[in-house]
């Protein structure tokens, strides 16, 4: 989805409104109420857009998740005799999800898109 739109909506209208504001706040007297007002409509907006974000966002990253996990059940679960192409493709073009591969001791063997101050350690 394209959000770029919206906040460039959002932009112009407060661009439009501080440059109201700045042109006639000494003419209108009353002017902290509809300002405050506004603010807050703006405010309350971008809460809710952000909200909507977020859940978008979730939901996105645990559709990847889900395939990511069905890649990994897929490749242990596999013989020599099954095409693996697809599931290794899934795997290796992972560049979000974090992973630790571990031995039967629990010690680390690799580990991929962690970030690098807790490799470190």
């Amino acid at each position: 989805m394209d959000y770029s739109n919206f906040l460039l909506f959002l932009f112009i209208i407060y661009f439009l409104f501080y440059r109201f504001i700045y042109m006639f706040v000494n003419k209108i007297k009353n002017i902290r109420t509809p300002l405050v007002v506004l603010a807050m409509f703006i405010t309350l907006s971008s809460l809710i857009y952000s909200n909507y974000l977020i859940r978008d966002l979730k939901s996105e990253e645990y559709k990847k998740m889900e395939i990511w996990a069905e890649a990994m059940r897929s490749f242990n679960g596999s013989d020599e005799h099954i095409d693996l192409s697809l599931v290794l493709k899934v795997l290796n073009t992972n560049t979000t999800i974090p992973v630790i591969v571990l031995d039967k001791a629990g010690n680390v063997q690799a580990y991929r898109n962690l970030d690098e101050r807790l490799t470190n350690q």
